[in-house]
C-alpha cells in the first residue's frame, strides 16, 4: 500500500489536538497497521472519530477502555462537549456583561431625562420672557436644538477621552505575551454618539411639549 503525504498550513477544526512540535500526519483508520506506536515518552498515536451524537459515542468508548483495562494507556476527550462547555460559558459571560450595561445604560438614561427636564421647567419664566419680547415658535425650536448639540457636544467631549482611556487600560491588563494591536471599538464610538444625540433630544422634546404652550402671562407671575 503506498503512502501520499500532503503537507498543509490549517486542519478541520475538530482535530485541534495537536503537537507543536515535529511532524503530525492525520490518516484513516484503516491505515493503522502502516503506523506502529513509536517508542519514547513523548510520541504517540492520537486517533480522532466523527458522530452524529458524540456523547453516546463517547460514553461507549470510555465503557471500552474501562472493560480492557487500558485507562492509564488512553485519553479519551470528546472535543464537542468542550465546545459546548465554551459555548456555555460565552452564554453567561454575554448575559452578565449586557445586563450590566443595559442596567447602567438605564440609569443613565433616567438621569439625564430627570436633569434634562427639570432643568426646562426651572426656566419657565425665562422662555416665557423670551416669547413675550417676540422670540417665534420656530426661533425657539432652534434655540434647543443648539442647546441640545452642545449637551450632547460636551457629553462627548468628557466621554470620549474617557472610554479611550478605559479601554486601554482594559486592553493593556488582559494582555499577556501576545502581539495585538490596540484599536478602538468604532462601532460602539459610533452608536454611543448616536444613543447620545438621541436621548438628549427627546428629552428636550419632552421637557418642552408643554412649555411652548404654556400661557405667558401665568408663566411670568410664577416664583423661582
Amino acid at each position: 500500500m503506498d503512502i501520499t503525504f500532503t503537507f498543509v498550513s490549517e486542519i478541520p477544526e475538530i482535530l485541534f489536538q495537536t503537537y507543536y512540535y515535529g511532524v503530525t500526519a492525520f490518516a484513516p483508520y484503516s491505515a493503522k497497521s502502516l503506523f506502529p506506536a513509536p517508542a519514547g515518552d513523548y510520541s504517540g498515536i492520537t486517533m480522532n472519530f466523527s458522530s452524529t451524537d458524540p456523547w453516546e459515542s463517547a460514553a461507549e468508548m470510555q465503557a471500552m477502555i474501562a472493560e480492557a483495562g487500558a485507562e492509564s494507556g488512553y485519553t479519551l476527550f470528546n472535543a464537542a462537549e468542550a465546545f459546548a462547555q465554551n459555548r456555555n460559558i460565552l452564554l453567561v459571560i454575554n448575559i452578565f456583561t449586557y445586563g450590566f450595561v443595559i442596567l447602567i445604560s438605564l440609569i443613565t438614561v433616567a438621569n439625564v431625562f430627570n436633569t434634562v427636564s427639570t432643568g426646562i421647567k426651572l426656566r419657565r419664566r425665562e422662555f416665557a420672557m423670551l416669547r413675550s419680547v417676540g422670540l417665534s415658535s420656530r426661533g425657539f425650536d432652534r434655540m434647543m436644538s443648539f442647546e441640545c448639540l452642545f449637551y450632547g457636544l460636551k457629553a462627548l467631549l468628557y466621554g470620549l477621552p474617557a472610554s479611550a482611556g478605559i479601554t486601554y487600560l482594559i486592553y493593556r491588563a488582559v494582555l499577556s505575551g501576545v502581539d495585538v494591536p490596540f484599536t478602538l471599538p468604532w462601532n460602539g464610538i459610533a452608536v454611543s454618539t448616536f444613543g447620545v444625540f438621541l436621548i438628549v433630544f427627546v428629552t428636550m422634546i419632552y421637557a418642552v411639549r408643554g412649555i411652548k404652550n404654556a400661557n405667558v402671562i401665568e408663566a411670568l407671575r410664577e416664583e423661582s
